[in-house]
C-alpha cells in the first residue's frame, strides 16, 4: 500500500498505540498520533505480533491494465482505503473517508465505535482535470439521523430510531431495542431546502412494547424486555410539491407469526395543509378511501405439508392471493400449488458427487391458476369460476424442464450435456436444446467445458453461430452467423 498512497507524504501508521509480542504485556507506542486507531474508552486497540512491529502496510490491488495498454489505477489512503480510482478512460472517482456514527450511539465499546467508518464524500471527473469535477456527494450522519447531499444540491435526511443503550451488552434490551436503526421518516428537499417529500413509517416489534430507551446494561443475556421481529406495520406518503394543499396515501400491513405480509391496504390521497405536512406525526394524518385490499395465505397454512416445509424453512411460500376494491369485492386471486408429483421430471443417469435427496419439498411452483374474470364474473370461490392454469416441470436440480402455458402449449428445454470437445459428462450444467410449441422450433446450444461459455447456438431455422474468445480475458473476439462474421474491437 506504501506505493499507491494518493499522498505519499502521508505517513504510514500502527493499527493501535499497544502491541503485544510473544504473550508479552501490552506495550505503549511512543504516539498516539502514530496509531490507526486509538485506545477510547473499554478495550485496546492494538496488534498482537511475533517479531517486529510492523507499520500498517498490507497488500493492495494497484492497477489492472487492459489487453489494450489501458489501465485502471487505484490510489488508497493509509487506512488501506480506496479513495482514488482512475478509469482507464482518464476520468477519475475520487472518495473521502471518515467516522460514520452507529445507529445506536452505544452499540458497541468505542474501541470498535472508532473503525466504524465509511465514504462520506465522493468526486467525479469525466476527463481526470480537478477543474472537471462534479459537486461533491456528501454524507452526514448527525445523531438520530442522516444528511445526504446529492450533486444537484438535493437533500435527503433519514431519522432512524435509535437509543442510548449498549446493544452488545444484552440481547436486543431494553424495551424497544429491535428498532434500533429502522428508519420512521424520510424528508427530501431542493437545492433552495423546499421540502419536496416527506415518508413516514410505523414499526412494531415482538416483545414488551415501548419506545428504545435507557436500560439497566446488566440485567442477563434472557432479560424479559428482550425484542425482535421488527416489522413496518404503516407508511405514509406525503407529495408537498403540488402548488396548493399537500397530498398524503397510506399503506398499512399485516403480518402471521412468520412475519409474512397477510394483507395490505391502500388508501386514496388525502388533502393536507403544508403545515402539517411538514410536522405531523404518522399517528396524525388519518387514511384516505379504502382503495385496494390483497390478501395472501401461504402454503404453510395447508397442515398436511407444513411440517415438511417448515423443517427446510421454506416459510414464506404464497398459496393464495386476493386482491379486493374498496368495497371488498374480489377482482382478481391467483394460486399457486407447489411440489406436484406430476411434475417432477425422471431422474437423471449417474451425476459424479451427487445423491438425489429424494425429499417432494422443493418450494417450486408446478402450478399457477389465474381466476378468469372475464366479463366481471361474481367471486364464487376457489374451486368454482373460469380459471387459467399454466404449468411448470422441474428436473432434480430444481432447473425448469417443461412449461404449458394457458392454451397447455409445450416448451421443453433439455440439459443433457453438448460441449465443444463432444464428451458427455453428465453434469446436466446447462440448457442445450430448447423445443418450443411445434416440433419444427428447436434451438440448439453447445458450451466450453471448462469455461461455460457458450461457444455455438442453432436457431429454429438452423442457422449455426459460432463464437470465438481468442482474448486474455476471456471476451468474444469473433462472431460468425451464417456466412457473416463480425469481429468485435476492445481498443
Amino acid at each position: 500500500m506504501s506505493q499507491v498512497r494518493s499522498d505519499p507524504n502521508q505517513p504510514l501508521r500502527y493499527v493501535g498505540p499497544w502491541y503485544t509480542n510473544n504473550g508479552d504485556p501490552l506495550t505503549e507506542i511512543p504516539s498516539t498520533t502514530q496509531a490507526l486507531f486509538a485506545q477510547i474508552g473499554e478495550g485496546n486497540a492494538g496488534v498482537h505480533m511475533n517479531g517486529l512491529l510492523e507499520l500498517f502496510d498490507p497488500v493492495v490491488l494497484g492497477e489492472i491494465e487492459l489487453p489494450n495498454g489501458k489501465k485502471y489505477v487505484f490510489k488508497y489512503n493509509v487506512y488501506g482505503e480506496i479513495d482514488k480510482v482512475t478509469l482507464s478512460t482518464g476520468g477519475y472517482h475520487r472518495y473521502d473517508y471518515g467516522y460514520v456514527e452507529a445507529r445506536s450511539s452505544l452499540s458497541q465499546s468505542v474501541a470498535y465505535a472508532q473503525s466504524n467508518r465509511g465514504v462520506i464524500a465522493a468526486w467525479d471527473s469525466p476527463t481526470g482535470l480537478s477543474g472537471d469535477e462534479y459537486p461533491a456527494w456528501v454524507y452526514q450522519p448527525n445523531g438520530n439521523h442522516t444528511v445526504i447531499t446529492a450533486p444537484n444540491g438535493t437533500v435527503t435526511k433519514h431519522f432512524f430510531h435509535k437509543s442510548g443503550v449498549p446493544i452488545w451488552m444484552k440481547f436486543n434490551t431494553p424495551v424497544g431495542a429491535a428498532l434500533e436503526g429502522k428508519i420512521y421518516e424520510t424528508q427530501v428537499f431542493n437545492n433552495t431546502n423546499t421540502m419536496l417529500r416527506r415518508t413516514l413509517s410505523q414499526w412494531v416489534y415482538t416483545g414488551i412494547q415501548g419506545v428504545p430507551g435507557a436500560g439497566d446494561a446488566g440485567t442477563p443475556i434472557a432479560d424479559s424486555d428482550a425484542s425482535r421481529n421488527a416489522r413496518m406495520t404503516r407508511q405514509v406518503e406525503i407529495l408537498l410539491d403540488t402548488g396548493g394543499q399537500a397530498l398524503a396515501t397510506a399503506t398499512e400491513m399485516d403480518y402471521d407469526d412468520d412475519l409474512n405480509v397477510i394483507a395490505t391496504r391502500s388508501y386514496d390521497y388525502t388533502l393536507i395543509d403544508q403545515a402539517t405536512a411538514q410536522t405531523a406525526t404518522i399517528s396524525v394524518i388519518a387514511n384516505g378511501v379504502l382503495l385496494r385490499t390483497e390478501e395472501t395465505t401461504y402454503l404453510l397454512n395447508d397442515s398436511s405439508v407444513a411440517q415438511g416445509y417448515r423443517d427446510r424453512n421454506l416459510v414464506a411460500l404464497p398459496s393464495k392471493k386476493l386482491v379486493k376494491n374498496g368495497t371488498g369485492t374480489v377482482i382478481a386471486a391467483t394460486e399457486f400449488k407447489y411440489d406436484e408429483a406430476g411434475y417432477l421430471s425422471p431422474p437423471y443417469g449417474a451425476v459424479t458427487n451427487w445423491i438425489d435427496p429424494s425429499v417432494p419439498y422443493r418450494g417450486n411452483v408446478t402450478t399457477t391458476r389465474s381466476w378468469n374474470n372475464n366479463g366481471n364474473a361474481a367471486w364464487s370461490g376457489w374451486n368454482s369460476g373460469a380459471w387459467i392454469e399454466t404449468h411448470t416441470e422441474y428436473d432434480r436440480c430444481g432447473n425448469v424442464r417443461k412449461t404449458w402455458d394457458g392454451k397447455q402449449n409445450l416448451t421443453e428445454t433439455s440439459y443433457l450435456d453438448s460441449y465443444s470437445d463432444g464428451i458427455n459428462r453428465n453434469t446436466y450444467a446447462f440448457p442445450t436444446e430448447t423445443t418450443s410449441p411445434g416440433s419444427i422450433l428447436i434451438s440448439k446450444a453447445k458450451y466450453h467445458y471448462l469455461t461455460g461459455k457458450a461457444v455455438e447456438s442453432t436457431d429454429p431455422n438452423n442457422v449455426k453461430t459460432q463464437i470465438e474468445y481468442n482474448d486474455s480475458l476471456q471476451r468474444v473476439t469473433k462472431t460468425c452467423s451464417g456466412n457473416n462474421a463480425r469481429q468485435p474491437n476492445y481498443g
